[in-house]
């Protein structure tokens, strides 16, 4: 016979798995100034960033023309599908930026001839902090980002700039007394 403390321990186990593996992250909209193409990268938890919007349960990220914002929003943490539009700066109207974003692009002639914007190389990190004598992206000061390129898979193809978030921080840091959530 089982024992039933047993069995539903292993339940409450399985159930706490479930939970932890599969947390749903906040819905996010990506706002993208209309007709651009190139890396976009969002610097997250920055106190001199974009203070957080919401659109009906969604998380806003208004990224400007150059292509890099900084939020004061934290790291979406869990399994989500953001969406992501072209947005005309002088009407206000949204236009959806095709299919789940791509990791990967062969370089093809059917790539090469694709009409269709997308988003490609999706990333979320983090650039560590110093932490004694080496460099941890777990350290309480490490920068969290998000990064990804927006265009067809000929301009991803043709891109040189494959990591834009360091020479940014390098220019533009988020010193650590300086990011909210720590």
């Amino acid at each position: 016979m089982v024992n039933r403390h047993l069995v539903a321990g292993l339940g409450a186990i399985l159930a706490l798995t479930v939970m932890c593996c599969c947390e749903l992250a906040e819905p996010e909209i990506h706002l993208i100034p209309e007709g651009y193409v190139g890396n976009v990268v969002i610097v997250l938890g920055a106190s001199d960033g974009s203070p957080p919007e919401y659109e009906g349960g969604s998380r806003i990220y208004r990224v400007p023309a150059n292509g890099i914002l900084r939020t004061q929003f934290l790291t979406n943490h869990g399994w989500g599908s953001p969406r992501f539009f072209y947005l005309d700066q002088s009407s206000g109207a949204r236009r959806k930026i095709a299919g789940p974003p791509v990791s990967t692009v062969d370089d093809t002639v059917e790539n090469r001839n694709d009409p269709e914007t997308g988003i490609h190389r999706p990333v979320s990190g983090a650039i560590g902090a110093p932490m004694g004598d080496s460099i941890s992206s777990e350290a309480p000061c490490a920068v969290k980002f998000l990064q990804y390129f927006v265009g067809t898979k000929a301009a991803l193809l043709d891109n040189d700039e494959w990591d834009p978030i360091d020479p940014y921080l390098e220019e533009n840091p988020v010193p650590c007394e300086d990011r909210v959530g720590m």
